[in-house]
């Protein structure tokens, strides 16, 4: 079979641990960004979440346009991630694929749009995690997005428990655009 690939090789291995109360999202991007990751692999991550909120294919794809259900499910919840990173590009100027959906109280806002796809904006890293979580009730799958709290420690000034190991690749250029196909949907460029 003729598949799209990219060889290179891991640069560095960053171990990094979120605070009590950040947004893991939030704190996977600064980690990116602050560490110039174009390119990675969020190997690992683990911890307590305080809240989740992910993306999951929805129960009747008739009741939203972008088959998909945007979810929050309170904790503490036990959380692994795994996942990539690259940087979100332009789409060459193809305006065809803004604004993306309106979807209400899921996307309202450009920023919204970039959120649905955990980036910041165009030439910022973009974070594609997928997560588990186990709660009193079971567990839980999805696409992790931005609203999911690290839960406090244990005991006062202890530190966070949620821990995140992520790889940075060198010798590959790896970007994710949107392209259009009715309501926008994101391409990884390999």
């Amino acid at each position: 079979m003729n598949r799209a690939q990219a060889i290179g090789a891991i640069d560095e291995l960053i171990f990094a641990r979120v605070q009590p109360g950040e947004d893991l999202i939030e704190a996977l991007w600064e980690i990116a960004a602050k560490n110039d990751i174009k390119a990675g692999w969020v190997m690992e991550g683990s911890g307590i979440l305080k809240r989740v909120t992910f993306q999951r294919f929805p129960h009747n794809a008739k009741t939203c346009g972008l088959f998909i259900d945007v979810y929050n499910l309170e904790g503490p919840m036990l959380c692994n991630i795994t996942g990539i990173i690259g940087t979100m590009r332009d789409s060459g100027g193809d305006t065809s694929v803004y604004p993306l959906a309106y979807v209400k109280g899921v996307m309202e806002t450009e920023m919204d749009r970039f959120e649905m796809g955990t980036s910041q904006g165009f030439n910022t890293p973009y974070i594609h995690n997928h997560f588990d979580v186990m709660t009193k009730d079971g567990c839980v799958m999805g696409h992790l997005m931005r609203g999911s709290i690290v839960a406090e420690a244990n005991s006062p000034g202890d530190p966070s428990e949620f821990t995140v190991v992520i790889a940075k690749a060198k010798g590959i250029d790896f970007g994710t655009e949107l392209r259009p196909n009715g309501f926008g949907h994101f391409i990884h460029q390999i």
